[in-house]
């Protein structure tokens, strides 16, 4: 309850776009805080979107790279996947963003391999 007021601030008309952008990234930097904060993006991209300046929204895209699990990876690109193009430097950042995603989740999964094989 007390996330999702914070997160609201980032709507408030008295923040700027800037602003609001840069808030929502710590918000997502943070593991504890990235699944609310993306599914609060998502729920709230429209408003979002005509906020903050143009050539800065892929930076959604950027702050998510560290998510890392298939789940997490199929709702990045269920989301960007058809908007990305939209702005400007968008499809580098999906593409990289992704990667990043795809290797975390890779290296997570070898990591849990070996402790498996490794507790037996």
């Amino acid at each position: 309850m007390l996330r999702e007021r914070a997160l609201n601030l980032a709507l408030n008309e008295k923040i700027n776009g800037r602003e609001a952008l840069s808030f929502l990234e710590k918000a997502l930097d943070e593991d504890a805080n990235r699944a609310a904060s993306f599914a609060f993006i998502k729920k709230n991209f429209e408003i979002l979107e005509s906020k903050v300046p143009q050539h800065r929204i892929a930076q959604f895209m950027r702050s998510l790279e560290h998510m890392c699990s298939g789940e997490e990876r199929n709702s990045f690109i269920d989301f960007f996947a058809s908007r990305h193009s939209k702005y400007e430097g968008g499809p580098l950042t999906y593409t990289q963003s992704l990667e990043k995603i795809e290797l975390c989740t890779a290296a997570r999964a070898v990591n849990q391999n070996i402790s498996k094989q490794a507790g037996n």
